[in-house]
């Protein structure tokens, strides 16, 4: 078990041979190789700072998308949580697991999102075949605050056309591609064939993509919502950072959040939710 790290990011290697890297800016997860890459990240992406992540693991918090309303209203799209930089707080590595603790708080933000929000953490922890990524996030404000979180994450699949997504049958979802209609998932495969934007409501397992060479299992806690997202080939390239043009086919975002309904936290109050990758062969 091993931790490297330099000024922008940490690298994670476990006895297995599987490894994970984190940036600094954003605590955006961007490699988490096991057998093979496992995470999509685009050709194009800015690593240096200056933009949120195209692809990896980029945390949206404290809005989804775009507020209109309330305090959120005045925050960019997804928030401000991937567009920081955070502080590793602590690391170690042991027979088991190595872990990395990273913390956003008062003094890496800006002065608007300040006024906001007092802190964040997220802690990393890597497995044989696994992952652990989970959100803490505390109130040491005098007043509540509202806010959503999501792990938007990009996996990278052979073929998504192959490829099916399970555990999403029965749940309520909402498709932002069709108006933001409500619905129900009849499928236990359900498959990816157009742009996908949907956002499930509180499945009731884990969710599983099955893809031509292993599984991933989705598992959450605390964490209700599931956004499942394709941009397919055109919206792929309306997005300058998207890339190589046809990226599209080798992604697909499973992503566990809290995002149908804003989480409220009180004055000294704190919450937390954790995500958990497990890779398994077929």
């Amino acid at each position: 078990m091993s931790i490297s790290e330099d000024s922008t990011a940490v690298t994670l290697t476990h006895q297995c041979g599987d490894t994970l890297k984190v940036l600094l800016y954003g605590a955006t997860i961007i490699s988490w190789v096991s057998g093979r890459e496992r995470l999509f990240l685009s050709s194009k992406a800015a690593l240096d700072g200056s933009k949120a992540v195209r692809g990896g693991i980029p945390l949206v918090f404290p809005v989804f998308g775009k507020s209109n309303a309330g305090p959120t209203k005045e925050l960019p799209q997804h928030g401000f949580a991937r567009t920081s930089t955070w502080r590793l707080l602590s690391h170690k590595a042991d027979s088991e697991s190595t872990q990395v603790k990273l913390e956003l708080s008062n003094d890496l933000i800006s002065q608007d999102a300040h006024k906001l929000w007092p802190y964040a953490f997220n802690l990393i922890d890597l497995k044989a075949n696994s992952f652990v990524t989970s959100m803490e996030v505390q109130n040491k404000d005098k007043e509540p605050f509202d806010f959503n979180f999501l792990f938007h994450t990009y996996f990278a699949v052979n073929n998504i056309s192959t490829v099916s997504v399970r555990g999403l049958n029965g749940a309520q979802y909402v498709d932002k591609k069709r108006d933001a209609a409500n619905f129900e998932e009849t499928e236990k495969d359900v498959k990816i064939s157009n742009e996908t934007d949907r956002v499930y409501k509180s499945p009731s397992g884990p969710t599983q993509i099955v893809d031509e060479d292993c599984t991933v299992d989705v598992q959450r806690d605390n964490l209700n919502d599931v956004v499942v997202w394709n941009p397919w080939e055109n919206a792929a390239k309306n997005m300058g950072d998207f890339g190589p043009e046809d990226g599209w086919k080798k992604m697909l975002c499973i992503e566990a959040g809290s995002v149908s309904n804003w989480q409220n936290l009180g004055p000294g109050e704190s919450w937390k939710g954790v995500q958990t990758v497990i890779r398994s062969m077929l």
